[in-house]
C-alpha cells in the first residue's frame, strides 16, 4: 500500500508523523441546536466527566474541564494548572486578556503536551431566543494511565 502524506513530509512520511505526535489531538463536536448540554465520558476508560449535578467525577485521564458558560477552569490536575500558570508567566498575560483558542495553544506549548492529550471541543446551546452557542473544552491524557 502506498500512502501520500502531502508535500510537507519526506518520502516515508516521517516528518509528518513526528509533527503530529508532538501536538495534542483535537475533536470538534457540535450538538444539535436546542438540546441540553451533553454528558461527556472519558474516551479512554468510559468514566463520566461530570455527574448530573455538575460535580466533577472524572477519572485518572481527565486533565481539565473548561465550560464556556463559566469562562474559567472548573477542574484541572495540579500539573495542568501549573502549565496554565507557566503559560501566563511566560507570555505576561492573564487568561481573560487572550482569545481562548490562543491561550489554550500557549498552555499546550508551555506544557509540552503531545498526542497523548485529547481535547474535546463541544459546542452546544441555542435554547434561548438569541441562539447563544457555548463551547466547552475537556482534556483527557492517555499517558496518565501509566502513572
Amino acid at each position: 500500500m502506498i500512502c501520500d502524506f502531502g508535500p510537507e513530509s519526506d518520502k516515508d512520511g516521517e516528518k509528518m508523523y513526528e509533527d503530529e505526535m508532538s501536538k495534542p489531538q483535537f475533536a470538534y463536536l457540535q450538538q444539535p441546536s436546542g438540546m441540553d448540554p451533553p454528558s461527556v465520558f472519558c474516551p479512554f476508560c468510559g468514566t463520566r466527566a461530570m455527574n448530573n449535578g455538575g460535580e466533577v467525577e472524572g477519572c485518572i485521564h481527565l486533565t481539565f474541564i473548561y465550560p464556556g458558560s463559566k469562562e474559567k477552569f472548573i477542574f484541572g490536575t495540579d500539573d495542568f494548572m501549573r502549565m496554565v500558570e507557566k503559560a501566563e508567566e511566560k507570555s505576561d498575560f492573564e487568561f481573560d486578556d487572550e482569545e481562548e483558542d490562543e491561550f489554550f495553544e500557549k498552555i499546550f506549548e508551555a506544557g509540552g503536551y503531545g498526542s497523548e492529550l485529547l481535547v474535546l471541543y463541544i459546542t452546544h446551546g441555542g435554547k434561548a431566543t438569541d441562539q447563544i452557542l457555548i463551547e466547552d473544552k475537556y482534556g483527557f491524557d492517555i499517558s496518565r494511565s501509566k502513572k
